[in-house]
This record gives structure tokens, sequence and C-alpha cells, in this order.
């Protein structure tokens, strides 16, 4: 839960009703009133982050 509060607004909702509800892009574009191509940009950015926010608590508990 610590690695999701990182992500702010529409990163979050976007990846939230993504992956748990199991909603599609355009589904999702409605609700959060956004366009289709912004929610894929937003999934985009949050699995970048999430990749290296992983990846950096990895390397930090390999160190240890």
């Amino acid at each position: 839960n610590s690695l999701l509060s990182q992500f702010s607004g529409n990163f979050l909702s976007a990846a939230r009703l993504s992956v748990y509800e199991n909603m599609s892009a355009s589904d999702v574009a409605e609700m959060l009133g956004l366009t289709v191509q912004n929610v894929y940009s937003n999934l985009s950015a949050a699995k970048r982050q999430l990749k290296e926010s992983l990846a950096a608590l990895m390397k930090h508990g390999a160190d240890t």
C-alpha cells in the first residue's frame, strides 16, 4: 500500500479502475473525464513509476 501512496490523482484512479475493477480504457476515460489516450498515458506512467519504485526497493534490500 505504501507504494501506491506515491501515486496521485488520475494515475491512481486509472490504475485502480483498470486493474481492480477490470474496466476498459474507454470506460475509465469516461468515468474520469479523460481521453482514452490520456488514460493510456496515465497507466504507462504509473507502470513506469511502480517499476522504478520496486527496483529501488529491491536494490535497497540487497544493500542491507
